[in-house]
């Protein structure tokens, strides 16, 4: 992407950001940083929007299964963009999930800590009257989590004309399968409208 575009793109963000704050009456913003590239984005935009006073990052890693090296990434950027910063594991909030009377899979683990990492940001922002930045992209937004780009960016095209594309058929339809299985991720639930008899 060329450089014009790139900035474009990047006064659009700015712009985007402090119309939703300016819009909702909030002034400070919480980011989870993972030291990862998308949390890292969100954390500059954040700090370029609304200002490095304004912005909290927190690092909530899994000791043990989140990467020594990206806990490291996110203190530093935090140090570097100068703005407070928060480092608390996930595991003791984890214990009492492994006495549970069932057993839960592999995917209700993972939605686990996903959801205690989103009840600690919303703590710490209800706490500072803040608002939590998002740090998914487009591809973790369809799918819940996961990124296959080729596919997603073409969704709309279908699968026969993914297919007649040269997309592996068993891949166009398993992905398009997840994307519906999530789809109440990215929608509002569903009121339901009683009528009552006078």
């Amino acid at each position: 992407m060329e450089t014009q575009a790139l900035q474009s793109v990047y006064d659009q963000l700015i712009k985007g950001i402090k119309k939703y704050f300016k819009k909702t009456g909030f002034h400070r913003a919480v980011v989870g940083v993972s030291g990862g590239v998308d949390s890292s984005l969100t954390l500059k935009l954040a700090v370029d929007a609304l200002g490095a006073e304004n912005v909290t990052a927190v690092s909530l890693p899994e000791l043990g299964v989140s990467s020594q090296e990206n806990i490291d990434h996110a203190k530093g950027l935090c140090k570097a963009l100068n703005v407070a910063f928060f480092y608390q594991p996930i595991n003791p909030f984890l214990t009492d999930f492994y006495h549970l009377p069932w057993d839960p899979n592999k995917l209700a683990t993972q939605n686990t800590k996903a959801r205690i990492r989103a009840v600690l940001l919303y703590n710490y922002a209800n706490t500072a009257d803040a608002l939590v930045l998002g740090t998914s992209n487009k591809s973790e937004t369809l799918l819940g989590y996961s990124q296959l780009d080729p596919i997603l960016k073409r969704i709309k095209l279908g699968p026969d004309k993914l297919i007649e594309r040269g997309v592996n058929p068993m891949l166009v339809h398993a992905v398009l399968k997840r994307v519906e299985k999530n789809k109440h991720k990215t929608e509002m639930p569903p009121i339901i409208k009683l009528k009552m008899n006078n």
